[in-house]
């Protein structure tokens, strides 16, 4: 998050899964996806972290989560099927929760 960013308190939702099949076809549906996140009012920034066994840890920050009409498009996308399982992901988790502080610590 950048220092334009509000101040807490904001809502994030935490995405954690394991993609399946990273690739130009994964690349290129999620960042559709993120661009029409990026367009949702209320809609504040991310943070994703993916590890070499293409563990993905995502945290979409919110102003205010009644405002985010774009969940069936989340939905649609995270059970996209391809067969009788998920095209993208061996699981998936959703969290959703508030931020009431924020620090950062660096080492001088």
């Amino acid at each position: 998050m950048d220092q334009s960013e509000p101040l807490p308190p904001y809502d994030v939702v935490i995405f954690s899964g394991k993609i399946r099949h990273f690739n130009d076809d994964f690349l290129e549906n999620s960042n559709k996806l993120y661009e029409q996140i990026k367009q949702e009012e209320g809609f504040i920034g991310a943070d994703v972290i993916r590890n070499e066994e293409n563990e993905v840890v995502v945290h979409y920050y919110w102003e205010d989560l009644n405002t985010i009409s774009i969940w069936d498009k989340i939905n649609d996308f995270m059970n996209e099927k391809e067969g009788d399982q998920m095209k993208w992901f061996e699981y998936y988790k959703m969290k959703i929760g508030r931020i009431e502080r924020e620090f950062e610590v660096y080492n001088d």
